[in-house]
């Protein structure tokens, strides 16, 4: 009730339609931004400045970068976290809770935004063939069921202490029940065997992804600028609110937040700018990003190319009315943004095949080496 009530307040002093508005207002513009930014560099300067595919590019990053962002005021939180945990159990138990949410939500940015074709993805442990797939299920129920264990018991220890029954009349069962809510130590325990078993479930989640998606590592060490822009974000808005909290009357407190908007805008235009250069060629297609999900089998007219037809694959980058801009998949080095971009009329287009990429390439490819002049030099050997 107090959630509707709070609710109701908020949406009679801001209208819901107004905050939907300027939440798909904002996820358009950051789109369009997005898109320009990691076209123009590629040097693709024809833009459309109508496209609803904006709106999903937008969402995207506000999705990741809020996850992101949300990290650091997570393990803040954290601190106030397992009240039922004593002694030695507490820290740990703290420490515990606060790794396993922050890789929870991170696995679950990584699924819901990045991965297309690596859902049949596999790995060995032990001699034990893994499928990503299905080891992905279990480990979200068990780490979902692990955290909320220790939160339900808090819950019901609270509501036993404020209704001060020292007796329960009843089954055995409920009596049994309410002493082990009045035991500190007890429920404490109970929730850092929870934690535990959430911290090991995470530990060999990780191993399954990070063993499946070869490509990991590499786009990890790609993204290091875009965190460190959240970083940036985070610490302007700290300092404002630092300077704000020691305001003596909320005019100044005003003035202050005030001042603070060209910093926010300018950590907001780093996140963006970072996001379209490393983040934004890694997202499929399909959700908003560039990377390819299906290879185009350009076949070009025989009297444009003066002889025979031309058959090109290409990975597509861009589609404006006339044009087809896109990367050739022989030697695409797509993590290092270096190759070229063929721009191909419409017009001399006769006609086009799309292939759904089944197996997580290029990134999956090009991350079996680590600099672009040893894939040159891998290809020149091999006389492609």
């Amino acid at each position: 009730m107090n959630l509707l009530e709070s609710i109701e307040k908020l949406n009679k002093r801001v209208p819901l339609a107004s905050v939907v508005t300027g939440f798909l207002g904002l996820a358009y513009i950051t789109g369009y931004i997005i898109s320009a930014l990691f076209l123009r560099h590629r040097g693709i300067a024809p833009l459309p400045l109508l496209k609803a595919q904006y709106i999903e590019t937008g969402l995207s990053f506000l999705l990741v970068t809020t996850i992101l962002a949300g990290i650091p005021f997570l393990i803040f939180q954290m601190r106030h976290a397992d009240k039922n945990a004593t002694g030695r159990f507490r820290l740990i138990s703290i420490l515990i809770a606060t790794i396993v949410t922050t890789n929870y939500l991170i696995i679950v940015a990584l699924v819901v935004i990045f991965v297309e074709s690596e859902w049949r993805a596999s790995t060995t442990i032990f001699d034990l063939g893994i499928q990503f797939s299905a080891a992905l299920v279990p480990y979200l129920l068990l780490t979902a069921v692990s955290l909320m264990i220790p939160r339900m018991l808090i819950l019901n220890r609270e509501r036993s202490e404020a209704a001060n029954t020292s007796s329960v009349d009843g089954n055995w069962w409920k009596r049994i029940w309410q002493r082990f809510l009045q035991s500190r130590r007890l429920t404490g325990f109970v929730a850092f065997i929870c934690r535990v078993a959430a911290l090991v479930a995470t530990i060999f989640m990780d191993i399954v992804i990070f063993k499946s998606f070869t490509w990991l590592p590499c786009f990890f060490s790609h993204i290091i600028m875009y965190i460190s822009a959240i970083l940036f974000f985070w610490m302007a808005i700290y300092v404002v609110w630092w300077f704000a909290k020691g305001a003596g009357g909320n005019e100044l407190r005003i003035k202050i937040w005030c001042v603070g908007i060209p910093a926010f805008l300018l950590c907001y235009y780093m996140c963006v700018m970072t996001y379209s250069y490393r983040v934004y060629p890694n997202v499929p297609s399909s959700r908003g990003g560039k990377y390819p999900t299906s290879e185009y089998v350009i076949h070009i007219k025989a009297s444009h190319t003066g002889s025979d037809s031309l058959i090109r694959p290409l990975y597509l980058l861009e589609e404006t009315e006339d044009f087809f801009y896109g990367v050739s998949v022989e030697g695409c080095e797509w993590f290092y943004n270096d190759d070229p971009v063929w721009a191909v009329p419409k017009s001399e287009i006769e006609w086009i095949q799309l292939t759904k990429n089944e197996h997580p390439e290029p990134r999956s490819w090009m991350c079996s080496l680590t600099e672009p002049s040893l894939q040159k030099n891998s290809i020149d050997a091999d006389g492609n």
